[in-house]
């Protein structure tokens, strides 16, 4: 058992923690940090700050690997730099997204950058979708991997492309259509060409809600990280919808953070949970029988679920098949 005073100790730490990673935050000495290799006491200058506390919050910062040092000069430490690089929002985006945590304790305010108007989703994703791509990369090639072949693709909410272009990226027969808003779909053309799929993709621009479909087209329709941003009843109704695209045997991909997995991935679920909300006022993970039950209702059955150990948040996959019948 652990001493009281230990406890004590350790609770200290974190206070001392949390209090230099805000106050780095509130001064926009992060920020500093990513843009420039600089003495404390010119990134003291920079941001109107005291040297001896820059100084001071830099040295509790480079314990954590938030920042560290070359020679007399302030870097960005290995946690922070791919918060720049890799995450959706910038490191800009991602300490606003955050500093908004006190507001939502006091109202239970949401940004619903994600969720609102088709336009104020458009502004979000169309900038974020790279990034986006990057960060699922390694997942994406364990799904491809794992799935097997397919010959036409929808790719709803597309993004980057990056769930179906790695499939396709593995077989020389695959096309996919990718479908999102409009400002989104140069990010999915650009990625496709990049890796040299150009001539075996199009979009298909509008909402994934309105866009008409071909009845029976697709062998495969991959749903990448979309439900989870709709509420309950739009989530089964748009996999109700893409059934009809569905061909007879086609499979369904739903990729998405489960409700529940591996202990260990318990705290970055924790706090997806609460950017999720910050975020979004209408979705949220929904529980995996809940999605099993509407791929189910949406006349889709034989239902495998497959971990991804590579995705950053333990997402998991869920590919059903299409059965004989259609949905009730």
């Amino acid at each position: 058992m652990i001493a009281t005073g230990t406890l004590a100790f350790e609770a200290g730490l974190l206070d001392g923690v949390v209090a230099s990673l805000a106050g780095a935050s509130a001064t926009g000495l992060l920020e500093a940090l990513v843009a420039a290799e600089l003495p404390a006491r010119d990134l003291a200058s920079a941001k109107g700050l005291d040297p001896e506390a820059v100084e001071r919050v830099l040295s509790v910062l480079a314990e954590l690997g938030v920042a560290g040092r070359r020679g007399e000069c302030w870097v960005a430490g290995p946690l922070l730099r791919p918060l720049e690089t890799d995450s959706p929002g910038g490191l800009t985006g991602t300490l606003e997204l955050w500093r908004g945590v006190a507001d939502y304790l006091r109202t239970g305010r949401h940004l619903t950058w994600s969720s609102g108007a088709t336009a104020e989703r458009e502004a979000c994703y169309r900038d974020a979708v790279g990034r986006l791509g990057r960060y699922f990369e390694r997942a994406a090639a364990e799904l491809a991997e794992r799935a097997g072949p397919a010959r036409e693709i929808l790719d709803v909410g597309a993004g980057s492309g990056v769930w179906s272009l790695e499939m396709a990226r593995r077989d020389p027969g695959t096309r996919v259509a990718g479908l999102d808003l409009p400002e989104v779909c140069p990010a999915f053309l650009g990625r496709a060409r990049t890796l040299g799929l150009g001539d075996r993709v199009h979009a298909l621009a509008g909402s994934y809600h309105e866009v008409p479909l071909e009845t029976g087209r697709f062998d495969r329709i991959v749903v990448a990280n979309v439900l989870r941003l709709e509420p309950p009843q739009a989530a089964r109704a748009l996999l109700r919808r893409l059934r009809i695209a569905l061909a007879d045997r086609g499979t369904l991909v739903v990729v998405d953070v489960p409700d529940s997995g591996p202990p260990t991935r318990a705290l970055a679920r924790a706090v997806y949970r609460l950017h999720l909300a910050l975020r979004s006022d209408a979705g949220g993970p929904h529980p995996e029988e809940r999605i099993i039950g509407w791929l189910a209702e949406a006349g889709l059955a034989r239902v495998e679920r497959i971990d991804l150990a590579s995705a950053p948040l333990g997402e998991a996959a869920w590919i059903a098949r299409r059965s004989a019948s259609p949905p009730p």
